[in-house]
């Protein structure tokens, strides 16, 4: 059997899913890896070079290069296909990336009776299985699509009146300011509260650029900047209740929309529905006004 020469790598060996665990280290010659970044290359008619976009990044694929020597190699490769043929899936520890969830795609054997007796070259095909999430972007990164999106609220309100200009602007410092926040509260320097209350000064710029009748390009920008800045608090505080935009249906007073939402911890979020919205007539809202207000559709524990 041929002799491990690797001093850093791991241990080599595939356990399949019906328990049948197939030692390979001592048979390892090599291994080869195939790993793509999921990029597609697209082609643009009479156009020259490509466009390349990232679709996610497919499953890792290695190939590894076995021997066996020895009068029972028949036997020994016989188990081994065996094995992977009535069940391919399993757990594969690779010699670098570790331990990992694979399916062994192929199993392809040579020999030469006229060079060599008793042994067997083989590869075993692996390839990484199971569906993945990608990343999450942080809080931060969300935020800072937020603030590009400000500013280009700004710039498309830039050629209408003196009070839309302004108020494109003041989209635009606001979500540059929840990008502050958001990053003084990952850091350690601010907390939920002061996002926030920067999420609320956005949302009521956003208001107030809707009233003004500002263009649908400055309008839509905005929009979009408090839908990245809602994201970011939301992933910030991933595990706590989610705020949510919530269009008012009929004309009702902020306390019988609470008990409605919330039942019996209705008092405690109409205070936080103060906090973060400007609510001129909380006796009685008007049909088609927007809260942010916490998913009534989150459910809290008590612990009480």
């Amino acid at each position: 059997m041929a002799t491990p020469v690797l001093t850093d790598a791991e241990h080599f060996d595939f356990t399949t899913l019906a328990g049948e665990r197939l030692d390979l280290y001592g048979a390892l010659l090599g291994w080869s890896d195939d790993i793509k970044t999921g990029v597609v290359e697209k082609l643009i008619v009479k156009r020259a070079g490509a466009i390349h976009q990232t679709v996610g990044a497919p499953p890792r694929r290695m190939d590894c290069q076995c021997m066996l020597v020895g009068p029972d190699v028949r036997a020994r490769f016989n188990r081994i296909a065996d094995a992977v043929v009535a069940e391919p899936e399993g757990l594969l520890t690779h010699p670098r990336f570790g331990a990992r969830r694979a399916v062994c795609e192929s199993v392809i054997s040579s020999e030469s009776p006229g060079d060599a007796i008793d042994v067997i070259n083989f590869t075993l095909r692996f390839s990484e299985t199971g569906l993945r999430n990608p990343p999450k972007p942080s809080p931060s990164a969300q935020a800072s699509v937020a603030r590009t999106q400000g500013s280009a609220a700004a710039t498309a309100s830039a050629s209408s009146s003196a009070a839309i200009a302004a108020k494109g602007q003041e989209v635009a410092d606001r979500s540059a300011g929840f990008l502050v926040a958001m990053q003084n509260a990952e850091g350690g320097l601010g907390s939920l509260l002061d996002v926030d209350a920067s999420l609320s000064s956005l949302a009521i710029s956003l208001s107030d650029l809707d009233t003004l009748g500002a263009p649908k390009a400055a309008r839509t920008a905005a929009m979009l900047s408090l839908s990245y800045a809602l994201k970011a608090r939301n992933r910030f505080a991933e595990g706590r209740p989610p705020l949510i935009r919530y269009q008012i249906k009929s004309i009702a007073s902020l306390g019988a929309l609470c008990q409605s939402l919330y039942g019996s911890r209705g008092r405690d979020e109409k205070a936080a529905i103060l906090r973060l919205n400007r609510v001129a007539r909380p006796f009685a809202l008007s049909t088609g006004t927007t809260l942010l207000l916490t998913d009534p559709s989150f459910k809290v524990v008590s612990t009480t």
